[in-house]
């Protein structure tokens, strides 16, 4: 007996393959209600590959429609707000604006331009925290000479420079020292010289106790 040429040697073997994304498995399940692919089954291949297809092309007519929505929508506020004119707009625009001239709805066409809200300052009562100068600002005719009496002139400004400049020159020569004469302007005490004049340690004891008790 011969085998039947008609038929593959291939597909008398069953081939189940499932996928483990949990993405693919719904997009399988949806197109053939199953997520196990018979991969050498001739006529489950063939129905896969038409319904992978045809929802294709529904996919895609339907992206078409929402473009052309955008489109449609878009133009017709191009014309409105007069950036386009309606004889080069989309013909089913044209129609909508076939009776419609801007220079007499001039008003219907502020309507329905979309405009932003004007933002209005908050309503805040800053009187507690200003004082009465701001609260009392003068007249532009107001004379404010006085407000400014106390500050001095610029002559009188030099001559308080150049006194504060010689006093602090003064008052630095007379305190510096130089190194050779510190022992001599140093500040002693009496007690402290007779100190240095003891010759024994006992009577240097009794007199540094004695400077304890006075300080």
């Amino acid at each position: 007996m011969k085998a039947d040429r008609s038929v593959h040697p291939m597909e008398n073997y069953n081939v189940f393959y499932s996928f483990n994304d949990n993405r693919i498995k719904e997009r399988m399940i949806k197109l053939m209600n199953t997520d196990v692919v018979r991969l050498m089954d001739r006529d489950f291949m063939k129905e896969l590959q038409d319904r992978i297809a045809e929802v294709h092309k529904e996919e895609l007519k339907e992206r078409l429609k929402k473009r052309a929505e955008r489109e449609f929508f878009r133009e017709i506020d191009l014309v409105i707000q007069g950036v386009l004119p309606k004889e080069k707009a989309l013909k089913n625009v044209t129609k909508i604006f076939s009776f419609w001239e801007p220079d007499t709805d001039d008003g219907a066409c502020k309507r329905l331009v979309r405009t932003p809200p004007v933002l209005k300052p908050p309503d805040v009562d800053y009187r507690p925290f200003m004082t009465k100068e701001e609260l009392n600002p003068p007249s532009p005719g107001t004379d404010i000479s006085p407000l400014h009496s106390d500050i001095p002139e610029d002559d009188e400004m030099e001559t308080i420079r150049k006194d504060f400049v010689y006093n602090l020159q003064d008052e630095i020569e007379r305190m510096y020292v130089q190194p050779y004469t510190y022992e001599k302007v140093r500040y002693e005490t009496e007690s402290v010289k007779e100190l240095r004049k003891a010759k024994d340690v006992e009577t240097m004891y009794e007199m540094a106790e004695k400077i304890f008790y006075e300080i």
